[in-house]
């Protein structure tokens, strides 16, 4: 190969490297501006709530999260309690939404009152109990975590968790079976780099020792409610009732939908086994966060509640499929 062709090469490559820069440091601008933003939108919000307190509906409880750990089995079974209503779709307003306004994001909590207001009614003094599902919150930077505290700082938030290999693995048969994963380059499971593109692009979303340790530095402790999605199906009935405890809506419970949802398992992907050298990459990449996990509930949370959660089992419980 001759010098002028690896001269044209380099530059290539350079040109390459300074537009992918370029990219990153306009997203990044457009993330900061967007922040400032809604912090403003938030503060005006919260002066005009300040004046009249009934005119805001928001949320009384977040589920954050994490994608494949049974965050929708979660939010279908909230939605068939009695006077529990969970916006329809996930919003990830915090999370990928931003740009738009707050006032968009505020809506969907208006559109579930007058949802509640067109099925029944409350009695007096009888308070609806509101939330969303956006499992993208999980991973967000500690940025976007002060801005939900900023509008929400009472909110009940729920992170529900499962192995990492285990999750991981799910989450990746869930994503190269959509038709939208070939726009973004993934295409077939069975291609190492893909896959491990992949893994690492949604390592944050398994390492939920630092999702906890993100969310408790801004919020107390005792507004996180962490449920492992093994321990959940092992005893769907005692997890439900912590969750409705938890969010304040435990009067409201409907005993028999608990195991009705259950028997409805939602978002399940497709039952591939997980390969051999994909188990050994998880296990490989994965391997400190069992104890790092450890370390951050035993440090934030009760004895009795990182029982609950039943880490034992959760490692344990491993599903290849």
């Amino acid at each position: 190969m001759d010098v002028t062709t690896l001269l044209g090469r380099g530059k290539r490559r350079i040109a390459r490297g300074v537009r992918r820069n370029l990219h990153g440091y306009r997203d990044q601008l457009q993330g900061l501006m967007a922040q400032r933003r809604v912090r403003r939108e938030i503060d005006a919000v919260l002066r005009d709530r300040a004046a009249d307190r009934a005119a805001l509906p928001l949320p009384d409880f977040i589920i954050i999260g994490a994608p494949k750990c049974a965050t929708s089995w979660l939010s279908g079974i909230l939605r068939q309690q009695p006077r529990v209503f969970v916006v329809p779709d996930e919003i990830e307003y915090f999370s990928s939404h931003l740009d738009w306004p707050l006032a968009w994001y505020l809506d969907q909590f208006r559109q579930l009152v007058a949802a509640a207001d067109q099925t029944e009614r409350p009695a007096p003094g009888e308070k609806l109990v509101l939330g969303e599902k956006s499992a993208g919150y999980c991973g967000v930077q500690p940025a976007r975590i002060r801005l939900v505290h900023r509008l929400l700082p009472n909110v009940r938030l729920v992170l529900m968790i499962r192995d990492p290999v285990a999750r991981h693995w799910s989450h990746a048969k869930r994503v190269f079976s959509k038709e939208k994963a070939r726009r973004r380059g993934y295409e077939t499971l069975e291609s190492p780099q893909q896959m491990h593109r992949f893994f690492l692009r949604t390592r944050r979303y398994s390492e939920f020792s630092a999702m906890i340790e993100n969310w408790t530095d801004v919020y107390p402790a005792e507004q996180l409610l962490v449920v492992s999605q093994e321990a959940a199906f092992a005893d769907p009935r005692a997890t439900f009732e912590r969750v409705m405890r938890h969010i304040g809506a435990f009067a409201h419970l409907d005993p028999g939908s608990v195991e009705r949802a259950l028997r409805r398992k939602k978002n399940k992907g497709p039952s591939v086994p997980m390969p051999p050298d994909v188990a050994a990459y998880l296990k490989g990449m994965f391997a400190g966060e069992r104890q790092r996990l450890e370390q951050v509930l035993s440090a934030r949370f009760s004895p009795e509640a990182v029982a609950e959660i039943n880490l034992p089992r959760m490692y344990a419980a491993r599903d290849p499929q």
